[in-house]
């Protein structure tokens, strides 16, 4: 069988397909299937890594990437020190 990662957390943080169908709501096959390759949906996703304590990006990479990290713009010392003098701080 296919080692998920899935299936190396549940084995990492000790806890049984029955004993996390439990935890979270789900099918104990249901719990299996996913161990075994099956894609979840994002609800079932997000029950499971929460009960694991890990994110949903850590057990299942290729559905669910890491969200993009967004810069803040950069603004000029100049430019913030002007907007404080116009708002009279």
């Amino acid at each position: 069988m296919k080692q998920t990662r899935l299936k190396t957390i549940m084995q990492y943080v000790n806890i049984t397909a029955e004993e996390l169908a439990k935890q979270t709501g789900l099918s104990t096959s249901g719990i299996y299937a996913m161990a075994n390759g099956q894609s979840p949906n994002l609800e079932n996703a997000v029950k499971i890594s929460t009960v694991l304590g890990h994110p949903i990006q850590d057990l299942w990479p290729d559905l669910f990437p890491d969200p993009p990290v967004i810069d803040p713009p950069k603004v000029e010392k100049e430019e913030t020190i002007a907007r404080m003098k116009e708002k009279g701080n």
